[in-house]
């Protein structure tokens, strides 16, 4: 009685700020069932304060529902801020209780899903009469064909609807699903800035959509495919506002794709496409003209090519076409290419450059500009990775070198990513003999190496790719054993950069003593060591300084540490 009579009085001694926060997390109906009855505080500061509530319908009884219409929504209708509704039948039943109209006067955010397409049109009726409905989410589910013209056409009509998202829970196929909607004479546009078309759209059907939204910002659709011959109307469209589109899914020809993007583009500044059906989409010189003339403000590309059979291909055509992003005009985008091998499955993408290398000044890089600092630390933005996630079994090495070496001898790839776990060291070295025009280098759980390692490789190609490569950046992602240092210290000899990985409890020094004696005779070009370390600290950077004065591993040196980073640097 006493630890409850205790709780009591500490939520008592909160303020009414506090509790408006704590409240901002809880839903309407939970709000109501617990503090409602508390004490009299409570009840005010739930019935008389302007207090916004966020009511989300579940798994309600019908009773519950009626309950919950009479004691909570209506009694309080000026107050809710948001209506989310997890199913048909709570939606049905809750219109029986309730009317929503423009009494209230704060809600801005609706969802309902699972809403049956019978329900839709009339349900939007209601929701015409909120005055500051901003946001609505609807997903409909239906089992034969329908017309979704009405449907966006009333959306259009609501006054200060800013974000609207449309999706369809079908059993058949989208082909049967209609959009048609003309602009009639004197119309009043759609105020939407934020879309999203969750269900599949033809380049005719989303362009009836775009011509009712002058004010649309952000464009996302989930599927844009052709299913029917384009029309032959050219419809006029002005979208000045629109700065952002996103197909997750573009099954439409390049050529219809050029067509769609010349009249909706000139002010894009995001493009992010995924794509696997025209083979037309890999013409680099293609996208740099339609980007060049139409698309000046693009600062942000993403267009991504899901995998395939390798073997699909013919590898001489495939190989032009993935050098064709690799030029100028894609290096000054800050646009790379990334090809991804996992077995037989290739994929391949152009995106901007993601964070690869700490800056040992203080920041982690997003987008690098080279600077006039040392080589060994200046910003590298790679032109184009090669990503391998690992090969079916080792039997099938020699197999994986075969299939891919084409590949990797056409394509100058600058950087490394290799998952070993599944790549054998020896394919390792083999795969970086291919690649001369590497610069940096990932590995990834690469595995325990035996002390006579170098006796079970094949010596001749270690030493000859060890002297060949000219690898300046290497990142180990997780250090288990010093061997691993050394196969990595005597492969990269060029070496100027190395990031090394540590776990939590794991002694850094005997990690920074044998890479700084291995210097002097191995690595010489080598002049920062960055240490990622977990809950790094700054007895880590006392103990490491004493390390290198006692035992006078470095004559002049800068160390320090940056968050979980410990950045050691010396000429």
């Amino acid at each position: 009685m006493r630890i409850s009579n205790l709780l009591v009085s500490c939520i008592e001694n909160l303020s009414n700020e506090l509790l408006y926060e704590i409240f901002d997390y809880l839903d309407g109906n939970d709000i109501f069932e617990i503090f409602s009855n508390l004490n009299y505080r409570f009840q005010y500061l739930i019935t008389c304060s302007s207090i916004p509530f966020k009511i989300k319908f579940r798994s309600h009884t019908t009773s519950q529902l009626i309950d919950c219409c009479k004691t909570v929504i209506v009694p309080n209708r000026h107050h809710i801020l948001s209506l989310n509704f997890e199913g048909g039948s709570l939606i049905d039943n809750f219109f029986k209780h309730c009317i929503i109209d423009s009494s209230f006067t704060r809600l801005q955010s609706v969802v309902l899903s699972n809403v049956s397409i019978n329900r839709v049109v009339s349900l939007l009726f209601y929701l015409r009469s909120l005055p500051h409905l901003f946001s609505l989410n609807m997903s409909i589910r239906e089992e034969e064909y329908f017309d979704l013209s009405d449907i966006y056409r009333i959306i259009f009509t609501l006054p200060s609807l800013k974000y609207n998202k449309l999706s369809l829970c079908l059993e058949y196929d989208e082909e049967d699903t209609n959009i048609s909607i003309p602009l009639a004479l004197n119309e009043q546009f759609s105020t939407i800035e934020y879309m999203v078309i969750n269900h599949t759209c033809t380049p005719d059907k989303l362009m009836s959509i775009l011509c009712h939204t002058p004010q649309l910002h952000h464009l996302i659709c989930e599927t844009l495919e052709e299913i029917e011959p384009a029309s032959t109307n050219e419809q006029s469209i002005t979208l000045s506002n629109l700065v952002y589109i996103r197909i997750n899914n573009c099954q439409i020809d390049f050529d219809r794709f050029e067509m769609f993007m010349k009249k909706v583009s000139s002010q894009l500044q995001v493009l992010r496409v995924k794509q696997k059906y025209d083979k037309a989409y890999l013409d680099a010189d293609r996208w740099k003209r339609l980007i060049e003339n139409y698309i000046p403000n693009l600062q942000e590309f993403i267009y991504e090519y899901p995998g395939y059979e390798y073997n699909d291909y013919e590898t001489t055509s495939l190989d032009t076409n993935f050098n064709q992003f690799i030029s100028p005009f894609w290096m000054n985008k800050g646009w790379i290419f990334e090809l991804e091998i996992n077995n037989k499955e290739i994929s391949f993408s152009i995106h901007p450059h993601k964070k690869i290398w700490f800056d040992v000044d203080g920041n982690t890089e997003n987008v690098p500009i080279r600077k006039n600092i040392d080589n060994a630390l200046a910003p590298f933005i790679p032109t184009s990775q090669l990503v391998i996630s690992g090969c079916s079994s080792t039997e099938q090495n020699q197999t994986f070198i075969d299939d891919f070496k084409a590949l990797f001898v056409a394509i100058q790839f600058t950087h490394l990513n290799i998952n070993c776990e599944k790549v054998p060291i020896e394919m390792l070295i083999r795969i970086i003999q291919l690649l001369p025009n590497l610069d940096s280098l990932k590995v990834s759980c690469m595995p325990i190496m035996q002390s006579a390692w170098l006796f079970s490789i094949d010596r001749d190609l270690f030493f000859q790719t060890s002297i060949n490569n000219k690898i300046k950046k290497v990142h180990l992602e997780k250090i288990i054993e010093i061997e691993q240092l050394n196969f990595l210290l005597f492969l990269c000899n060029y070496m100027q950069y190395f990031q090394v990985d540590c776990g939590k409890d794991m002694d850094l020094e005997p990690i920074v003593r044998h890479i700084l004696m291995k210097t002097r005779i191995y690595i010489p070009h080598l002049t920062c060591l960055h240490l990622n370390v977990q809950s790094g600290n700054e007895e880590m950077v006392y103990n490491l300084q004493r390390l290198i004065e006692n035992e006078k591993l470095l004559n002049k040196y800068t160390i320090k540490r940056i968050s979980d980073n410990i950045i050691l640097r010396w000429n």
